[in-house]
Order: C-alpha cells, then sequence, then structure tokens
C-alpha cells in the first residue's frame, strides 16, 4: 500500500472504453487473513487455509476479472470495490439495488460479463501479488501485459503513516518491505530475460511517473498497446499538474506532482530516514535511490534521490 499505485491505476483507467478493477485481490487477502471463505457464484464456501491455496485463489481471480469469465471468481470480490468503483460498471451496480445476495448477483452478472467483453482494455490494479505467480498469467494470456510498479520505501513508509497506519511502523515492518521490493524487482529481472516474457512485462518507478507523467504515461501506454489520446494528457495536466496541493492523502487530484514526489523529505525525521536508509541500503543499490547523507542533503528537495540509470 501507498505505492502510488492508485495514481497509476487512475491513470490507466482513462484509457478509452477500459475497464478497470480496483484490487479484486483485496476481499481474498483479509478473508484469508481472518480465516473467512469466500463465496463462490453457486453459493459454495471457499476457504484459503495455506499460502498455496492463497496463491492459487489469486491467479483465479485475475483470470476471471482480466478473461471476463465472472463465475470463476468470488461473490465478495464482485461486490467490493473492485467492481462498484469501476466506471463503466453502472449497470451492473445499478442493477443489484444494494441487494447483496447469492441469486440477485447471478441475475445481474451478464451485465457486467456485456461491458467486460465490449472493453477496449482490461486492467486490474493489483498490491497484493508478488511477481512469482506472473509467470503463469503471462503463459496463460499471451495479450497480457505487466507493469511493475515501484517506489521509494521512505516514501511508502511516510505515506503510510501520514494516513495513519502508524501500525506498520517499527524496524521489523521497514525490513519486511525492502525484503519485498528486493525479491520483486530480482524476480522482474529474471523474467525479463525470458524471450517470451521480456516484451511483456515493463518496470515503473513512481518516482519517474510523477516527476516526467505526460511523458512516461506516453511510454507506458505505448508498451500496453493503447492509444495514447488527448483526453489522457488533459486528465494529467488537470490531476498531476496542478497548482492547487489537495490535502487529502488519498487522492490523486490537483497536486504539484514534483513536489508531492519528494515532499516526504520535507516532513520525515532524520532520524527515520536514516534508519531505513540502513536497513534498505542493498535495495538503494540494485534499483538507484540514494541515502541521505545528512539533514541538509535530505531537505534539499533540488537534488534528486533517483537514479533510474542504475537500474
Amino acid at each position: 500500500m501507498r505505492s502510488g499505485s492508485s495514481v497509476t491505476g487512475k491513470i490507466l483507467e482513462q484509457a478509452r472504453n477500459a475497464i478497470y478493477y480496483f484490487e479484486p485481490l483485496r476481499k481474498l487477502s483479509f478473508y484469508s487473513y481472518a480465516n473467512q471463505p469466500l463465496t463462490s457464484i453457486d453459493d459454495k464456501k471457499r476457504y484459503f487455509a495455506t499460502n498455496k491455496s492463497v496463491e492459487k485463489g489469486k491467479i483465479q481471480i485475475l483470470k476471471a476479472h482480466l478473461n471476463c469469465k465472472f463465475r470463476n471468481t468470488f461473490v465478495e470480490t464482485l461486490l467490493d470495490r473492485a467492481v462498484s468503483g469501476c466506471k463503466i460498471c453502472k449497470k451492473f451496480n445499478q442493477c443489484l439495488k444494494k441487494n447483496n445476495s447469492v441469486p440477485m448477483v447471478n441475475k445481474c452478472l451478464p451485465q457486467l460479463q456485456n461491458v467486460c467483453n465490449s472493453a477496449n482494455v482490461r486492467i486490474a490494479k493489483v498490491i497484493r501479488l508478488d511477481m512469482n505467480l506472473v509467470p503463469e498469467l503471462l503463459q496463460s494470456d499471451s495479450n497480457l501485459y505487466v507493469v511493475h510498479l515501484i517506489r521509494d520505501p521512505r516514501a511508502i513508509l511516510r505515506s503510510r503513516s501520514k494516513v495513519g497506519l502508524k501500525i506498520l511502523e517499527g524496524e521489523k515492518h521497514t525490513k519486511r518491505l525492502c525484503s519485498q521490493i528486493y525479491y520483486n524487482a530480482i524476480k522482474t529481472i529474471e523474467l525479463k530475460k525470458i524471450p517470451q516474457f521480456k516484451e511483456r512485462i515493463m518496470t515503473l518507478f513512481y518516482e519517474n511517473l510523477s516527476e516526467n507523467p505526460i511523458a512516461v504515461t506516453k511510454d507506458m501506454y505505448h508498451f500496453l498497446h493503447i492509444p495514447f489520446t488527448e483526453n489522457v494528457q488533459e486528465w494529467i495536466r488537470r490531476n498531476m499538474l496542478g497548482k492547487n496541493l489537495n490535502k487529502n492523502p488519498f487522492s490523486v487530484s490537483a497536486r504539484n506532482s514534483l513536489f508531492h514526489t519528494r515532499e516526504w523529505r520535507l516532513k520525515s525525521a532524520y532520524d527515520f530516514v536514516k534508519d531505513v536508509d540502513e536497513a534498505c541500503l542493498y535495495v538503494y543499490k540494485l534499483l538507484g535511490y540514494k541515502a541521505a547523507r545528512d539533514i541538509n542533503h535530505l531537505r534539499n528537495i533540488s537534488e534528486s534521490f533517483f537514479d533510474i540509470n542504475r537500474f
């Protein structure tokens, strides 16, 4: 969480006639953690008690949503923000009329099916998927492309604390976060060496997107074979190059994106940054991030802490 994925997802959602799923794995993660079952479309309960079963569930849900095979997903996922927040899924959501019963979901499912089948592009914003599961998805669908988003761990941690997620602070969490970033980056490097995958995985640094939004978005759209229209550019100008800083930390609208990308350096305590630097230096060396030499270096936001040429 707080990796910049919401901004990236919103940018991709601007594609013409795109169906956009917001975190379709969210309910699976929550329910498996609480040892609660998900409900299949035929009203059967399924538990996810092991890591292996959770991984299989993630693959199943993503395949179902990206291929419009909604009978293979789960009721809780269809009722969650993954679909309720989809701009072109209004007929399905209106059909439900706040009736979350399995029969009603089945009755309304054709509405979602039609929208999905007619969409020009299907997009899923996913934050709960390790890169080791990506090969199975790529092998099962030759039209699937993956954008692997990476962000400075210091900015992620600062963003989490800013929205009240203080339970996630601490050395143990910092080490876990950097380990995840490193592991997934290494896996991405390995996958890009495989001929059938190398042209279908893009590494996207949030710092690069936020500081050069139009150029980087154009590259991303080109990679995904999606037309980069004037409407997309206008959305970026309005929402990422605005002069008014939005006080809602979950919003992506009307902010100066260069300032936003480096704002954590002005607001974070130097001791906190130093601790993260010490714990995550090996990640910086791989990805091209820079440790703060001192507090003056940290506060000087005219100097970038990111060198894309290192990755």
